[in-house]
């Protein structure tokens, strides 16, 4: 009984903290939208991109984190590991080349140091995949009632 209870609620809570998490930076950047762009503008990597990816990158995070409290939850937990992995391999690079650079993440993520912000990345996209996996396995579990023993 507790392994369901968290094999279907672990989903659920890493959903809901992925979901404040997007929404949370992706209003920061938009408050503060003129040093988001200008750090991205800095960056070796993106800065032939950087006033697409000021608008882009916002607005993508606040459409996975509606995905991720919809019925699309499978969804936006596989697209918040892909995103979080190529961001993690971004941080990597910036410390390995460019350790200089200004975080461009909102709010108080801006306040980590470039290591730190592995770390985390690293746990993040670590918690995101065991939930993916809890919600693809808990999706496929098909509902039968002792009455009907049809397929619900």
């Amino acid at each position: 009984m507790i392994n369901f209870q968290i094999n279907y609620l672990l989903p659920k809570a890493i959903s809901l903290l992925f979901a404040f998490l997007f929404t949370y930076v992706a209003i920061s950047k938009f408050f503060d939208h003129y040093y988001f762009e200008s750090v991205l503008n800095n960056s070796p990597l993106i800065s032939w991109a950087s006033t697409f990816l000021s608008l882009a990158i916002p607005i993508g995070e606040l459409a996975l984190a509606i995905l991720l409290i919809s019925s699309f939850r499978e969804t936006g937990l596989l697209l918040s590991c892909i995103i979080l992995s190529t961001f993690t391999l971004y941080v990597a690079y910036m410390i390995l080349f460019i350790p200089q650079l200004p975080c461009s993440c909102g709010g108080i993520l801006n306040k980590l140091s470039w290591k730190n912000h592995l770390i985390l990345n690293i746990l993040l996209t670590f918690s995101g995949i065991v939930a993916w996996r809890f919600e693809k396995r808990n999706n496929r579990i098909i509902a039968i009632t002792r009455i009907s023993r049809t397929p619900v």
